[in-house]
């Protein structure tokens, strides 16, 4: 990650060149425990690190809001989870990268990773590495035995056959990961924004909008759509 404007510098000096991923960082925001960089040039969202390491059971959303704008999260940084105490992990299907030594020096019982995209995200292939007698950055060898995998419904052949996730012993699919829960994104269109609040407001208003998913527009879980849910937009948005 570079700052703003400088991305095409770093792309032609000799020393820096060479890398697969260089990302302009426009901000950092921290929501619900868990910190992210963002990138202004597409409106994505990177997994920096665990803020609040207090939690175990730890659920990246889709998308995150930071001054009004929504980005979407793509991807995990190295080390984002190292030395963290998680047992479970539910990562989404916007998340196509997850960097290497997400779990280095991993110290809690993990026990699940879950995920919502039926294409296995694309992790570092460490192979070479190993074989020049470096060790494994992503996880002891003994945990590919008992950590589990869970991923959506006729995705297992996929994670079995890629060269990372296919090293873990027990995959599992679940059916409750087909569907894809975006809190606040009441439109379904994949993002949280202030369309959302004018949608709620109008379903609030009965004034019947034309795309509404209840589900998302639930914040709270509480079964009601009211303006408790339209303040939990408005939160999200602003990445509280």
């Amino acid at each position: 990650f570079v700052p703003k404007a400088t991305a095409n510098k770093y792309k032609k000096a000799s020393t820096w060149k060479d890398f697969g991923h260089i990302l302009e960082m426009t901000d950092t925001v921290t929501a619900k425990g868990l910190k992210y960089v963002l990138n202004e040039t597409d409106l994505s969202a990177y997994l920096l690190t665990q803020a609040d390491q207090s939690k175990t059971q730890v659920s990246i959303p889709r998308s995150v809001g930071h001054q009004g704008k929504s980005y979407s999260v793509k991807g995990i940084t190295p080390f984002a989870f190292a030395n963290t105490t998680i047992k479970e992990l539910t990562i989404p299907s916007s998340v196509n990268y997850v960097g290497e030594g997400t779990f280095y020096c991993y110290q809690g019982p993990i026990e699940k990773i879950m995920f919502h995209s039926k294409t296995p995200p694309t992790v570092p292939d460490a192979a070479d590495r190993v074989k020049e007698g470096y060790f494994d950055m992503m996880f002891d060898e003994y945990k590919y035995e008992v950590v589990t995998l869970y991923v959506p419904s006729g995705s297992k052949a996929m994670y079995k056959a890629d060269n990372f996730w296919g090293k873990f012993s027990h995959i599992v699919e679940d059916p409750s990961l087909d569907e894809e829960s975006i809190p606040g994104d009441v439109d379904a269109n994949g993002l949280v924004n202030m369309v959302d609040v004018t949608v709620i407001i109008d379903y609030i208003l009965n004034k019947n909008p034309s795309s509404f998913e209840f589900s998302n527009a639930d914040v709270n879980k509480d079964g009601v759509i009211n303006m408790i849910d339209v303040t939990g937009i408005i939160d999200i948005i602003l990445g509280r």
